[in-house]
């Protein structure tokens, strides 16, 4: 959801443990949602937050299990 408006639906939803993050995939209308550009998505029965991300959203050092 942008706006109030429905543009797209989610194909997946997981905890990242790599990252520490909710993850979603989905897909969502062409030019409705820039980079790095809020929306929400309904995902198990509640409305969240959702940023869209490029790159991908992965911590490839490892720095977070070193912390």
């Amino acid at each position: 959801l942008k706006d109030g408006r429905l543009i797209g639906y989610l194909t997946s939803v997981s905890m990242g443990y790599r990252t520490g993050q909710m993850l979603a995939l989905g897909y969502v209308e062409n030019g409705t949602l820039g980079m790095a550009e809020e929306c929400h998505v309904q995902a198990f029965g509640a409305e969240r937050k959702a940023v869209r991300h490029y790159p991908h959203v992965y911590d490839p050092e490892n720095a977070r299990l070193r912390s």
